[in-house]
Formats: structure tokens, C-alpha cells, sequence
């Protein structure tokens, strides 16, 4: 077997040449098949029975490893036109030095946020489902993007070597699809970290971390509420009431003098049966 190929597949219609042998020897052919896909250069001594039914199952093997290397290879070419595509073809490493270098001056991350960023992402490729994952720039750095944490994304090693130009944002595709409480987790990973605006002040940092904070818990509070109200109705009502004012350091049920939960929700469903839709708001990606 090839380095590095940890698998081989047995074919359904083996069972036609397995039952025809008695179970001593049946059993000496799958052992004699495990060694040979080992690497173990078994022996068949003067068994002709096992010799003739091994002989078919042998030639298969072979092809299947031959398709195998030839899809590895074709990975590789894959993954090589890739990075080609990010770096060039020649002095690559002297080429990635200096370009991250000027993204790093224009934003970077620690290894806790990168940590952070893949327990929010599942510890998965955020386009694909794979598990295989490494760091991918968004907006790659050959085109001027940043090594800052909103910029990055977990990718699979496929994914990555193969996207080339490519500069989608499938993070946010991903999240879309998450609960609120990752949505919100990843903007306040974000917004209060270090970032492309390298001028932004730490207590503005402070401030929208607390609003996210207040935005969370506000979620929370809904959730009691799901069968009641279903899950579209909650969603509007938390767009409109967590809607922040122009400092950004309040949303509009903090700026309210008075606030009866349940009383509110059965006015809004109340309203929305009556106009058929509550007041119209912009669409973000949470969801509750």
C-alpha cells in the first residue's frame, strides 16, 4: 500500500468467491489480503485454492491504488497552481515573507483569537464540513488583505490550496446557518480585537463589547418565548428592539423607560396580525 493511504475498498461481489470457500480457508484469504495491502509480502505455499481466488482480487487492487495515486497527484497540481496563483512561481517563500509582513501592518491576531475563532466555527472548514483545517486569509494577502482576525477563516487544506483568487467570505455563509449566540460570539470577536482600523481606541473596543454582551443577554430573555411566538416573529422583534443609537453604546430597548417583556411581544403579534408585518427593519444574520 502507498505511504500515507490508511484504507482500500473490498468490492460486494467478493462474496460470490468467498462462499464457494470452506470457512478455514475463507478465513486464510482475508488474512492473506490484510497482509498484502500491509505490505507484508505474504506467501501462498502450494494452495493453489487460495492462489486462484486471491489472483482477481489482487489485479483489483492494484487498479485502485493506481486511481489513487493519480487523484493524490492531481491534488497536489491542484494545491501547487494554488499557492502559484497567491505567490507566483518563483522565490515564493522570499514573496509570502514580504507580503505578510504588510499584512501584518495592517492588522493581526494572537493564537487565542484564532482558537476562538475555530470553537465559534465548530473546529470544522466552514466550506465544505471537513475537519482537516488550516488558517485562510479572506481576502487574500497578495491582493492587499490583512493577517487581522476578521479576515481570516478555518479551511479545510483542499479548500484552501484551491481557492486561489477567490475571496469569499464563506464565514459569514456559515454563520448564517448558526444560532444567535454564534453570529454574536463572532462579531464580538471582531470588533473588540485587534483590527484593520488600527486607530480605534480601547475604550470604543470596550463599549461595543458590552453592547454585545447586552445584545446576548437580551437574546436569551426571547428564547422562553419560541413556541409561543415562533422563531420569524422573535427574529423581527430582536432586530428592531436591540437597533443601537448613533454612539452605538445603546440599542432601543435600553433607551425605553419602561419594559414589560411579555407585554411588549403580545403587542407586536398583536400589531402584525392587525398590519400583517411589524415595522420594517435591515436584515442582519442573527438568528435566536
Amino acid at each position: 500500500m502507498a505511504e500515507n493511504k490508511k484504507s482500500f475498498i473490498l468490492y460486494c461481489d467478493l462474496l460470490g468467491t468467498i462462499s464457494k470457500l470452506p470457512d478455514d480457508q475463507a478465513g486464510k484469504l482475508f488474512k492473506h489480503i490484510l497482509e498484502y495491502v500491509n505490505d507484508k509480502d505474504p506467501k501462498i505455499d502450494d494452495n493453489l485454492l487460495l492462489e486462484v481466488a486471491f489472483e482477481p482480487i489482487k489485479q483489483t487492487l492494484k487498479r485502485d491504488l493506481q486511481d489513487w495515486e493519480r487523484k493524490r497527484e492531481a491534488r497536489s497540481a491542484a494545491g501547487k497552481k494554488g499557492m502559484e496563483s497567491k505567490w507566483g512561481n518563483s522565490d515564493a517563500a522570499l514573496l509570502r515573507s514580504e507580503r505578510m509582513s504588510e499584512a501584518r501592518k495592517k492588522g493581526t491576531h494572537t493564537k487565542e483569537q484564532w482558537k476562538r475563532l475555530i470553537e465559534i466555527c465548530e473546529n470544522k472548514c466552514v466550506k465544505c464540513g471537513n475537519e482537516d483545517i488550516v488558517k485562510d486569509h479572506i481576502k487574500p494577502i497578495y491582493q492587499g488583505g490583512s493577517d487581522s482576525i476578521n479576515n481570516l477563516q478555518p479551511l479545510c487544506k483542499f479548500c484552501n490550496s484551491s481557492k486561489g483568487a477567490d475571496s469569499t467570505n464563506y464565514i459569514m455563509q456559515f454563520l448564517q446557518k448558526m444560532p444567535n449566540k454564534s453570529n454574536i460570539a463572532y462579531q464580538e470577536l471582531t470588533k473588540i480585537t485587534v483590527s484593520d482600523s488600527v486607530n480605534e481606541s480601547v475604550n470604543v473596543k470596550v463599549k461595543e463589547n458590552n453592547i454585545v454582551d447586552r445584545k446576548l443577554k437580551f437574546s436569551e430573555t426571547l428564547s422562553p418565548f419560541l413556541e409561543t411566538y415562533g422563531r420569524d416573529m422573535l427574529n423581527e422583534f430582536y432586530r428592531y428592539w436591540t437597533e443601537p443609537n448613533k454612539s452605538n453604546t445603546k440599542f432601543r430597548m435600553e433607551l425605553e423607560r419602561t419594559w414589560d417583556l411579555k407585554r411588549r411581544l403580545d403587542t407586536w403579534d398583536k400589531n402584525q396580525k392587525i398590519i400583517g408585518g411589524a415595522p420594517k427593519v435591515e436584515k442582519t444574520n442573527f438568528k435566536i
